[in-house]
């Protein structure tokens, strides 16, 4: 029985997204078919792009894997900071399959360390986006966590394939004014060099590759979950799972390998953004969609939440948080339909505003919003389907599957 797995993250693709439109998604309703579905998978509680991604990288929920949203607070430098993959305290599946002297790829992923990897390429949102080169006042030192990963030299066998095949080796300079196309033009160019990589001989090819496809998140963003525009973006999800598959098959090696295909959050419509600096002035927090995560001691967190009580907005749970960090992290939950936005240098005066973003996700833990799809399909997974699984069973599921041991994860496998 194979143990070669491709794993592609859609960013957003939610259970409600998936499910309307499902019949407009041939490839995906291929591997549903003769594969095992999972119809809700439940987000990590906070459901945003990071904390999704280490979930079900390693199968830890938030306050074992120490990532509970987009941003973390860093006690050395007293604010709020994008995660990184060094911020992750548990083993990751990466970390797995080479301790299993399994080869492992990271082609255009995020939260993967450069070492755990026998190929790294970054991903497109790197270098504008985590280590946000543009807007800090000191260009990022070159050993920051996100710098390795950006600075990850391709191996000789990455770019042999991409000649092989006739790919371009790196992404392409960004236009301006073109930065929605340029982003759909790196997935599709990602999801290439996976299957260029999996199409290579057996014992050549990586046992464990991890990509992602970004562009939905963007256009629902932008657009909202009910819209032809991030209905578009499933499809061309859907185009490029399809490519992947042809690509195995005109190979010869489709029967080798498992593919895996999941979300990292959902969606849900915004209709008023919160601009918690002009109701808490010198408030500390990073706004992670519906949800903030606020830095204060317990005192001065009770004297936010009175302020705050008069816009619908309370209090949240604090068991994301690892241990320690539990009276210095606290949560807010904003009411229906409202999101948490900052001022980013725009001259807004007002408590609550008309929202940058028409759709969101990170809402109320729990919240049905940020469930997720999940489609597993190979030989070495049994058909079925299960209506609901959480986060944290997604990687002993993708570790059964590659006959990597998962007697020590927390959760067990969905099969």
């Amino acid at each position: 029985m194979t143990q070669k797995l491709i794993v592609l993250m859609v960013d957003g693709i939610s259970a409600d997204h998936y499910s309307r439109i499902r019949t407009q998604l041939p490839h995906l309703m291929q591997l549903e078919k003769r594969g095992f579905r999972i119809e809700r998978l439940h987000a990590e509680q906070l459901g945003v792009s990071l904390a999704g991604r280490v979930s079900m990288l390693t199968g830890h929920t938030a306050d074992q894997s120490g990532v509970y949203g987009n941003k973390t607070w860093d006690s050395d430098q007293q604010k709020f900071r994008y995660a990184t993959p060094d911020d992750i305290r548990t083993p990751t599946m990466f970390s797995r399959a080479q301790a299993a002297g399994r080869k492992t790829a990271c082609i255009g992923a995020g939260m993967i360390r450069p070492e755990d990897c026998d190929l790294m390429v970054p991903p497109n949102w790197v270098d504008g986006w985590a280590i946000n080169r543009a807007r800090d006042p000191e260009p990022a030192p070159a050993d920051h966590p996100w710098q390795r990963v950006v600075d990850a030299p391709p191996t000789q066998q990455f770019l042999d394939q991409c000649a092989k095949y006739g790919l371009l080796t790196d992404y392409p300079a960004q236009m301006e004014g073109f930065y929605e196309p340029w982003m759909l033009m790196c997935d599709q160019i990602i999801c290439d060099w996976v299957g260029a990589m999996a199409a290579a001989p057996l014992d050549e090819s990586p046992d464990l590759i991890w990509a992602e496809f970004c562009i939905p998140d963007h256009v629902l963003h932008g657009t909202g979950t009910d819209s032809a525009w991030s209905d578009w973006t499933l499809i061309e999800a859907d185009m490029a799972v399809g490519k992947i598959m042809q690509r195995l098959e005109d190979a010869g090696v489709a029967d080798q390998w498992n593919i895996a295909v999941m979300g990292d959050h959902g969606f849900g419509p915004i209709e008023t953004a919160i601009h918690l600096e002009n109701i808490v002035p010198d408030i500390v927090y990073s706004g992670e969609g519906a949800v903030a995560v606020v830095h204060a001691t317990p005192a001065e967190f009770a004297k936010i939440v009175e302020a705050v009580e008069p816009f619908g907005i309370e209090a949240g749970p604090q068991t994301m948080f690892p241990a320690e960090m539990r009276g210095e992290l606290h949560l807010l939950i904003a009411p229906e339909k409202h999101s948490f936005e900052g001022l980013y240098g725009r001259d807004r005066t007002e408590p609550t505003g008309t929202p940058g973003a028409i759709a969101t996700h990170g809402f109320r833990p729990g919240s049905s919003l940020d469930d997720r799809m999940c489609i597993m399909a190979g030989p070495s997974v049994p058909s079925g389907s299960a209506q609901t699984a959480d986060a944290n069973q997604v990687a002993p599921s993708l570790a059964k599957i590659m006959g990597i041991d998962a007697d020590d994860f927390p959760a067990k496998s969905v099969f």
